[in-house]
């Protein structure tokens, strides 16, 4: 390996092993990150071979987050859960709307669901982990139970917004919910997987330098979009933390232009803003609604699941993550 390329590796893995979770470690783990892909960019060298190398380099790419955002553990009240989906089911029969309160149990018990089964396959626990590769997973464990109850579910993703988007599974509940004794319809964006794109070893400007075959630039992950450029940083936390968020206008605008964003390069990164606000949210709702994917699991995989969580009345609210 190149000697300083070996020092660089070096500092980075003290600064992991070495500073306490803080914004200050992902603030320098960032900067490290960027300084290497770029000296790797001018000296010809293959990042992701040289760091590859290293007997300890998955650690790195869950070493640290540019937002540090730990997913958020659930006090869920099973017998409200219960009586609440039950609630729920009868008014998609009968009319009417459940209370906000409601609303936010069930949700915060199927993204507690999924955060439970995903940390068995976590080698450092949830609270650690990028979650990458994982969202098709997430998303069959956080939708099924909405569409078992009829709820108007979608199944999305972001590679069905257009070429170069990205791939990436999530999807949309949408909810009667009772206000001031009138029924409004609110959509509500799951995502339990969202930090993956936020690891400070790809949210972060060298990316641009990387070069994969046939000479295409890579960029930074969306994340880096979210936070850097499209002032989507609170948004970006609500949903770490949570893994879900009311899908407003404001809300889908950032969250799918950050995908696009990674379609740029560092030539092209100043469109960005003009990218951004030719964005048409009611296209966007369209494409959610009408260009939607399978499960990539059978309905035998899917029952099991369920099975084993028995929502809403499951006795597994109470495991740590």
């Amino acid at each position: 390996m190149d000697r300083r390329l070996k020092k660089q590796f070096a500092k980075i893995m003290y600064i992991v092993n070495n500073y306490p979770i803080s914004e200050e470690k992902n603030n320098i783990l960032s900067r490290l990150f960027e300084e290497t892909h770029k000296y790797c960019y001018l000296h010809n060298l293959d990042f992701y071979k040289e760091y590859e190398k290293l007997s300890n380099y998955n650690e790195l790419v869950e070493a640290s987050y540019i937002i540090e955002s730990e997913p958020l553990i659930f006090e869920v009240d099973e017998e409200k859960t219960k009586n609440a989906y039950s609630h729920l089911k009868e008014v998609l029969e009968t009319g009417g709307g459940i209370s906000e309160e409601e609303a936010k149990s069930i949700i915060e018990w199927s993204i507690q669901k999924a955060r439970i089964i995903l940390n068995k396959s976590c080698h450092n626990g949830i609270k650690n982990a990028s979650l990458t590769g994982s969202c098709g997973y997430s998303q069959m464990l956080t939708l099924t139970p909405f569409l078992k109850a009829g709820v108007e579910t979608t199944i999305n993703n972001v590679f069905l917004f257009g070429e170069g988007a990205g791939n990436h599974a999530f999807g949309t509940i949408t909810l009667p919910i009772l206000e001031n004794n009138k029924v409004v319809k609110k959509q509500y964006l799951l995502d339990a997987t969202y930090r993956q794109f936020f690891t400070t070893i790809r949210a972060n400007e060298g990316r641009f330098y990387v070069e994969i075959q046939n000479g295409l630039q890579c960029a930074p992950d969306s994340g880096y979009f979210m936070v850097n450029y499209l002032n989507g940083k609170d948004i970006a936390n609500e949903i770490l933390k949570n893994g879900y968020i009311e899908l407003t206008d404001e809300v889908l605008k950032k969250y799918i232009g950050s995908f696009y964003a990674e379609r740029l390069n560092r030539n092209t990164i100043g469109t960005i803003y003009n990218m951004y606000r030719s964005i048409d949210p009611k296209l966007l709702r369209n494409i959610i609604k009408n260009r939607q994917q399978d499960f990539d699991y059978d309905e035998e995989e899917i029952e099991e699941v369920l099975e084993i969580t028995n929502f809403p009345g499951a006795g597994i609210t109470n495991k740590k993550l």
